[in-house]
């Protein structure tokens, strides 16, 4: 039902599957956190949580990565976005994760 529900036209069935079947192996592995948004029964959105990051500043200092986070457009503007990345950066913050400003 995911594949179906975020295979985007940008993209073929296929890499979809392969994102998919990444994603859930590396949650297995402790590697990331994925989270999906629901409104009633549909999947509207999804966000992950890297917990380490590849990006070089990131993972020199154990910081971990939200990654990944998109909200179909019919639901855009009403603070699913949001409310992804707060769950995401709580989860961070409970897993005594570093924090690190970069503004």
């Amino acid at each position: 039902m995911l594949v179906k529900t975020f295979n985007f036209p940008w993209t073929s069935l296929e890499p979809t599957q392969e994102k998919w079947k990444k994603y859930y192996a590396e949650q297995k592995e402790n590697i990331r956190t994925v989270c999906i948004a629901k409104v009633q029964n549909d999947f509207v959105g999804y966000g992950s949580l890297l917990n380490v990051s590849g990006y070089p500043n990131f993972k020199n200092d154990g910081v971990p990565e939200i990654h990944d986070v998109w909200v179909s457009e019919a639901h855009r503007g009403n603070g699913i976005g949001k409310r992804l990345v707060q769950y995401l950066e709580k989860l961070a913050l409970q897993e005594h994760h570093k924090q690190k400003n970069i503004c």
